[in-house]
């Protein structure tokens, strides 16, 4: 008993019990899943339980993606990504309690990603109900590889959008930068995996009419060929990517790529590029991402934050935006 008393204690120390107990006894039992692998079935059992709980305690918030201009009357809101918090006034992700599941399993990840989905598209409703744009406005959320590959996650997709009372394509999906696409340990794909995964979304597109994107290109496994070879409608370029030295010559090749099927006559039109996680202290500026074409952002910038109603962009936000883009601030 010394070795996971020790775990359970440091684990405990390490979180703030108070805070939250319940996502503090969910560290616990992912420390212990995380230092001696399979756990006895009642302990399983439990922290799913517990994992389903924390994860429906979570709060959706929705942050604007807005569409730059060198007019004020050119910008405004183009879409809208649902984000998780443990309550509307927190700016930052629950990133610890998300990535749990991925110590546990699919099960785990795609009970994450159903939640999450469900809680987003019904509070999405809802907040459109009173918005003065009823249904018009995109709806992103973000779904891990292996949830795309359950069934019973596609279900849950299609189940929500209909009562919701929304258009499939309505929504895009963002596939995780944090997952591989590769099969699991002794699971076997009829292709190989890029080939298999591009597969697997055209025939989703297909027979659910929903979209896709890649997530934040620059980290993790979002690499040049995901980005190329997967049939997406948006490609997200992680706020790293802004305050890389070679930043400018980074996003000019995004898009590049984002035209590519455009220019090869594979696509009616270029893939839309957002850049997310811009803030006034980016070395980047807006007039700079402007003129590579990129006409889409995302981020804490002009006063524009993340919350659980919709609101237009105010008239001062939409003239500075436009100051910006044309370089005169």
């Amino acid at each position: 008993m010394g070795e996971p008393l020790a775990i359970i204690l440091r684990t405990i120390w390490e979180s703030d019990p108070l805070d939250n107990p319940t996502e503090a006894e969910m560290r616990v039992m992912t420390a212990l899943r995380t230092n001696f692998g399979r756990l006895p079935l009642t302990l399983y059992q439990y922290a799913f339980s517990l994992y389903q709980k924390l994860i429906g305690s979570m709060t959706m918030v929705f942050q604007p993606v807005v569409e730059i201009a060198q007019r004020p009357t050119g910008v405004s809101i183009q879409s809208y990504e649902a984000l998780a918090r443990r309550t509307e006034k927190e700016k930052r992700a629950p990133f610890t309690a998300l990535q749990m599941a991925h110590v546990w399993g699919d099960r785990f990840i795609i009970e994450r990603d159903t939640q999450l989905l469900e809680k987003a598209i019904t509070s999405y409703a809802d907040a459109d109900a009173d918005a003065p744009w009823q249904g018009t406005k995109p709806l992103s959320v973000n779904v891990a590889v292996r949830s795309l590959l359950s069934d019973s996650y596609l279900s849950h997709v299609s189940r929500a959008l209909a009562e919701a009372g929304f258009h499939p394509r309505t929504l895009t999906l963002e596939i995780s930068e944090q997952d591989p696409i590769q099969p699991n340990p002794g699971e076997q794909w009829p292709q190989e995996p890029l080939a298999y995964f591009h597969s697997r979304l055209t025939a989703l597109a297909r027979e659910l009419r929903i979209q896709f994107a890649v997530d934040d290109f620059g980290v993790g496994y979002a690499s040049l060929a995901r980005m190329a070879e997967l049939p997406l409608t948006q490609i997200k370029v992680d706020r790293a990517v802004l305050h890389h030295p070679l930043a400018v010559e980074e996003l000019a090749l995004v898009a590049r790529v984002a035209r590519d099927a455009l220019d090869r006559g594979h696509a009616p039109q270029a893939r839309a590029v957002i850049v997310e996680g811009y803030d006034d202290e980016a070395p980047v500026g807006l007039q700079q991402i402007y003129n590579l074409g990129i006409h889409h952002v995302q981020g804490y910038f002009c006063g524009e934050v993340a919350t659980t109603a919709l609101h237009p962009l105010d008239q001062t936000v939409r003239d500075r935006v436009a100051t910006l883009v044309r370089g005169e601030e």
